[in-house]
């Protein structure tokens, strides 16, 4: 009786060590990766990111390494499916190209290669339509505002400007930081500049007529703001503010 029981829990852990044995084997996974393959005939795209077996190939155990194959130009392949003693079995095709180090090209990375993202071409943007605008010319100004090609008077501002002046009679105190006009004065024009009057300063025109032209006696002038390091040249600013003197 007793022989009975010995008998029968021999015969149970041997058929769990046999289990033990075939799932280790069917389980024995390597550190080798693949990169491409290709898998069983009902699936046979490739693929990549495969965590390799260990394997037996032609007597051959192969652990945490890959089969060269010269085929195609030659790589490195492992098992992705054995059968229940670990042998990789021609036919099935269920092997996978191994993933490997580009600086020892005999060994396989030990870790899983990232996904790689399909190329996607995209359509060519349309092409837009070439817009054109009609571009305005005008003539440079030479103190007349009828040389204007759309016969409109040109902006008369000179980059000069006033410290002190006389203005129109209707207001005769003296003003400071206003803008010159280019003008026309005894036949010369009067460009960013100023007129040097025999009263020992400049002055420059704050109106003129309809063809730049400034007359005698209407009182539109200003005595113009002048630099300092050459007094023959106005100063390209408006002055700070100064109190006026009547001229």
């Amino acid at each position: 009786m007793i022989m009975g029981r010995v008998s029968m829990t021999l015969l149970f852990f041997s058929a769990v060590l046999a289990l033990i044995g075939t799932s280790s084997a069917q389980s024995s996974k390597s550190k080798c990766w693949t990169d491409y393959g290709e898998y069983k005939a009902e699936n046979g795209l490739e693929r990549k990111g495969k965590q390799c077996l260990q394997f037996e190939y032609d007597g051959k155990s192969y652990n945490d390494e890959c089969k060269y194959s010269p085929g195609s130009g030659g790589y490195y392949w492992c098992a992705l499916e054995t059968d229940e003693n670990g042998v990789y079995k021609s036919g099935t095709h269920a092997w996978g190209q191994c993933y490997m180090n580009k600086r020892n090209p005999t060994k396989c990375n030990r870790f899983r290669p990232m996904k790689r993202i399909k190329r996607v071409t995209f359509a060519p943007l349309p092409t837009m339509p070439t817009i054109t605008h009609k571009a305005k010319t005008f003539k440079p100004w030479n103190g007349n505002s009828k040389s204007a090609s759309n016969g409109k008077s040109p902006d008369t501002k000179s980059k000069c400007w006033t410290d002190y002046g006389t203005y129109k009679a209707g207001n005769e105190l003296a003003k400071k930081g206003k803008q010159c006009k280019n003008f026309e004065f005894n036949g010369k024009t009067y460009n960013d500049e100023c007129k040097y009057s025999q009263g020992g300063y400049y002055w420059c025109a704050l109106e003129t007529d309809e063809n730049g032209v400034y007359k005698s006696g209407t009182h539109a002038w200003g005595q113009c703001y002048m630099s300092k390091r050459n007094k023959t040249k106005c100063n390209r600013f408006r002055p700070i503010g100064r109190i006026g003197r009547s001229a």
